[in-house]
């Protein structure tokens, strides 16, 4: 038994698998983003793919989702000597053109594990689909802070699809800011259709 309260800060979308059973390998596909983007993107933080071919920070609004964050690269204009550089977040307004990629888990199979905002949620909410509260990015270790909401739909684009409930021994899911975990649900590479400018 936990006796420890759950942390209440979101740590994004961590990979822990695959819907199939297999470990995550975590494969990452390169995306571009737009340089003269000024939001800054996380690890762990979920994306969409645009029309215009680049990547950026998902909204809830969003109805196709491409997958989830996990670190990028860039040639920065505010240091004395440019140079490319790896960071676990991107903010990319101060980057040369053409120049900014982000990696990012897309496998429509993936599972992740993220913390609840409130809830618990709980074995009998797994198979419903949920949306996220978005977070900031913490800059120090690079990861977003994004919670899975605590409202369970069966709305088809919701990004998430609730598949289990969080197996660590720091998490309590009988307790509220519980971990859960969630495969995409409206994966933009999982849909048949395709998308032009």
């Amino acid at each position: 038994m936990n006796i420890v309260a759950n942390n209440t800060t979101g740590f994004g979308f961590q990979q822990i698998g695959t819907a199939i059973g297999s470990p995550p390998t975590f494969g990452a596909r390169r995306y571009p983003i737009n340089y003269s983007n000024a939001t800054t993107i996380g690890k762990g933080c979920l994306v969409t793919l645009g029309a215009d071919g680049y990547i950026s920070l998902s909204t809830t609004g969003d109805s196709g989702f491409l997958g989830v964050f996990d670190g990028g690269y860039k040639t920065d204009t505010s240091l004395p000597q440019r140079y490319t550089q790896f960071n676990a977040y991107i903010y990319s307004s101060t980057a040369v053109s053409g120049s900014v990629y982000g990696y990012v888990i897309d496998d429509p199979n993936a599972t992740f594990e993220g913390r609840v905002s409130g809830g618990p949620l709980a074995t009998t909410d797994v198979g419903g689909n949920v949306s996220f509260v978005a977070g900031t990015t913490n800059t120090t270790t690079g990861l977003s802070t994004d919670l899975v909401s605590a409202t369970v739909v069966t709305n088809a684009t919701m990004p998430w699809r609730v598949v289990g409930l969080g197996l660590g021994v720091s998490n309590d899911n009988s307790s509220t800011y519980n971990i859960v975990q969630v495969k995409l649900n409206a994966s933009q590479l999982g849909s048949t259709t395709g998308q032009t400018t």
